[in-house]
């Protein structure tokens, strides 16, 4: 992960190995409304489960690993915040 974000061009002293190990954190990028978010753990879904479970799709060339609509829901559900609940109400 090291190694991608530095080559993405994300160059800096508090980069890491140990930084993605952590539980709980949040790694931004980037300044809205162009901003990524590397989130170490999320709520409500335990990452073994979801990873079996991904989605697959070719996005600009390049496979990407996305949660499953049904873990998405159980993850913005246990978050509990109005924007995440009602996101919910608009997915399918």
């Amino acid at each position: 992960m090291v190694q991608v974000l530095t080559e993405f061009g994300f160059d800096v002293p508090e980069l890491c190995v140990d930084l993605f190990l952590k539980k709980k954190q949040v790694i931004r990028m980037g300044l809205p409304p162009i901003r990524i978010e590397i989130l170490t753990d999320i709520s409500g879904v335990e990452f073994d489960e979801c990873y079996q479970q991904k989605v697959t799709d070719v996005i600009d060339g390049v496979q990407v690993n996305i949660i499953s609509l049904k873990h998405l829901k159980i993850n913005k559900k246990a978050t509990g915040r109005h924007k995440d609940l009602d996101d919910i109400e608009h997915l399918p």
